[in-house]
């Protein structure tokens, strides 16, 4: 082992890990209670914590090379943040028909690594929802 982070001021399970490819230090982790730490590796304590849910965060993902993260919460809701903890788009996966799995907990998200695109699917459901990210135009 190289090195362990501890924040003993959350005893949640820790759902997700990730490092951002071509990152330099930024390390990304999210806990079942719902809060995303983001981490510098050469310090010890985190140096932000967000509240992304009330509900059992099931899934988090990051992508690879902008400062974005999902998450998937139980309540068949999938949210995206910015770094800075803002919360950018809630979207509800299509589920099967007449919504029979609309309360299926979000089983897995994730990011193209390259495009904006998202993809999302909820337990006990054999759809994959795939969602692209615009840009909002001001006119």
């Amino acid at each position: 082992m190289v090195k362990k982070w501890k924040d003993d001021s959350d005893r949640q399970w820790i759902r997700s890990v990730h490092m951002q490819r071509g990152g330099q230090r930024e390390l990304l982790s999210a806990s079942r209670n719902g809060k995303v730490k983001l981490w510098d590796i050469r310090m010890d304590k985190p140096l932000q914590t967000f509240q992304t849910t009330r509900d059992i965060l099931r899934t988090a993902s990051t992508h690879e090379h902008l400062p974005v993260f999902a998450v998937g919460t139980s309540a068949h809701i999938v949210k995206v943040f910015n770094f800075d903890g803002k919360e950018l788009s809630r979207v509800e996966p299509y589920s099967s028909f007449l919504g029979q799995n609309r309360g299926s907990p979000i089983s897995a998200t994730a990011f193209h690594p390259h495009r904006m695109v998202l993809g999302a699917a909820a337990r006990g459901d054999h759809h994959i929802n795939l969602f692209t990210c615009a840009s909002e135009r001001a006119d």
